[in-house]
């Protein structure tokens, strides 16, 4: 599987997103599930006091004694005219006192309300953060999905075309082979099951190197070996078919082991007669096997059946496509019955 550039692109440029819009998201979520409070007592308080007077200082307190609160009492009872205190701000004592620096001031009283509204977090933009998050998550797994079954189908379909004996020719086996063009034979077989090893599943090499024994080395034994560990392979019908044929050509002809010939011969006809290779073990067989006589008139009654049975079906074919179509008869115009209706017959 090749990743082009457009690909790597579109890999950064999601992942990009999924963390700048994951970490966006969480921000502001954190920020909503926060509930830090401030432990001022004055911002937990739920009604606004009113201010309170000041503790007692001798600058601002204003004094009245006792013969002016005689005054105020005599004054009341006679014309309730009103009273006017002496104004402390009048006094140059206070105006200096006025002069000299103030305290700390004392913290403003807030309501929960109004402390609510001046701290609540910034959440503006979770809603696209989230929605942004949620389709990059999405269309990333979309993206890693395809290229891992693409994957998955290329490696699948390099493991069944190699099953079937044609093979990827690798370093390895192309340096076996030069081997072997350079008449190094036993070092080329060596090579080859190393190869072999390292790839089992390409069992195209077990049949190259019984090859090299036949004919470069003239070692039939160790050919024959090599062709009965092919064939107890998984290999398709018609490769296994093609290599018991020649296992049996060297069972006959150059080990002398006519009974594991014929034995496989007619495996090839049972086993495997839907292929080219089973007309020519058919056909040895009916050369050196008298019991196949029987075998043969069997599979020529089978045939004939087989044709009588197709003969037939097509005769009934032919025969219902000759057949009238049916017409409706016609209505009877003295008839009382509703249309389409016939009178019983008796």
């Amino acid at each position: 599987m090749q990743i082009n550039a457009t690909k790597a692109t579109l890999y950064v440029v999601l992942v990009i997103m999924v963390v700048y819009c994951g970490r966006g998201f969480l921000v502001r979520y954190s920020r909503l599930m926060s509930t830090e409070v401030d432990s001022d007592p004055y911002a937990l308080t739920e009604e606004s006091s009113p201010a309170r007077p000041p503790a007692s200082d001798s600058t601002n307190a204003v004094v009245i004694t006792a013969s002016e609160t005689n005054q105020i009492a005599n004054a009341g009872a006679t014309n309730r005219a009103p009273v006017t205190l002496p104004s402390t701000n009048q006094s140059p004592a206070t105006n200096a006192a006025d002069d000299a620096p103030q305290g700390p001031a004392r913290p403003e009283f807030l309501t929960k309300r109004s402390l609510e509204r001046g701290r609540t977090p910034d959440i503006s933009g979770i809603g696209f953060y989230a929605l942004s998050l949620f389709s990059a998550v999405i269309a990333l797994g979309i993206v890693v999905a395809h290229d891992f079954s693409l994957f998955m189908a290329q490696r699948a379909h390099k493991l069944l075309h190699n099953e079937e004996g044609e093979g990827i020719h690798s370093v390895a086996y192309d340096k076996a082979e030069e081997v072997w063009a350079n008449g190094d034979h036993l070092e080329a077989i060596r090579l080859l099951r190393e190869y072999l090893l390292k790839n089992p599943r390409e069992v195209h090499v077990m049949a190259r190197i019984a090859e090299i024994y036949e004919k470069d080395l003239a070692n039939y034994l160790a050919a024959a070996l090599e062709y009965e560990e092919f064939l107890n392979r998984k290999i398709p019908a018609e490769r296994w078919a093609w290599a018991a044929i020649h296992l049996v050509n060297l069972y006959y002809g150059k080990l002398d082991k006519p009974t594991l010939g014929l034995a496989l011969l007619w495996r090839i006809h049972r086993e495997y007669g839907q292929t080219q290779a089973a007309e020519k073990a058919r056909k040895r067989l009916a050369q050196i096997d008298p019991d196949f006589a029987a075998e043969a008139e069997r599979l020529a009654a089978e045939t004939a059946a087989e044709s009588d049975e197709a003969g037939a079906f097509e005769a009934a074919a032919d025969a219902v496509a000759s057949e009238p179509e049916w017409t409706a008869p016609a209505d009877d115009p003295d008839s009382q019955l509703p249309k389409g209706f016939r009178p019983k017959k008796r």
